[in-house]
């Protein structure tokens, strides 16, 4: 895959097999080769990260690891995995945000969320295009500061429709951030 580091070791080293197997491997009196470390290591502890690799925990002693120390090894590489896959979630999650925003503001029409109480989620830059209300602004205000007098109260029904309804359409004069009155 694209961007993904070439592995340290090789598809016929025994890492390589704890990766693919996913179970953890304790080994003590251990040749150089065999570590392909530039260190003196004698014992190591390898724990299967999922796809993201394998952490390996050693030591200089060619004494086994304690029981202790190896259950410690895989409360932490469980630890490790998991928020290595919630970096994963979490870029993913950005991704798709920056796609729909980027589909949001391909339309040249007004299109903004709202929550069940009328606070804006989303919108794209049409609304502040039209309106002259900056992000910022925008980010504070419900849907219904974007009109004045009995239009703020036709939007408030509106929005009761649509969340009951699924959907709504009404037609109302929109106050830009200068006081100005647009028919929208």
């Amino acid at each position: 895959e694209r961007g993904t580091p070439e592995p340290v070791h090789s598809h016929e080293s025994w890492l390589w097999d704890v990766y693919e197997s996913g179970e953890t491997e304790v080994r003590h009196s251990m040749t150089p080769d065999e570590v392909a470390a530039d260190v003196p290591l004698q014992s190591v502890i390898a724990l299967p990260l999922g796809d993201h690799g394998v952490l390996t925990c050693a030591s200089m002693s060619d004494e086994p690891f304690p029981d202790r120390q190896v259950e410690a090894a895989e409360i932490l590489a469980g630890n490790v995995r998991v928020a290595l896959d919630q970096l994963d979630h979490r870029a993913e999650l950005e991704r798709q945000q920056a796609f729909t925003q980027e589909l949001l503001d391909a339309i040249e029409d007004v299109v903004y969320v709202l929550d069940p109480k009328g606070e804006i989620l989303e919108w794209n830059e049409a609304l502040e295009k039209i309106t002259g209300y900056s992000s910022e602004e925008i980010e504070s205000m419900h849907a219904t500061d974007f009109f004045g007098g009995a239009d703020a109260e036709a939007a408030a029904s509106t929005i009761e429709e649509a969340i009951e309804s699924g959907r709504a359409r009404v037609e109302l004069d929109v106050v830009t951030a200068d006081g100005d009155t647009i028919p929208y």
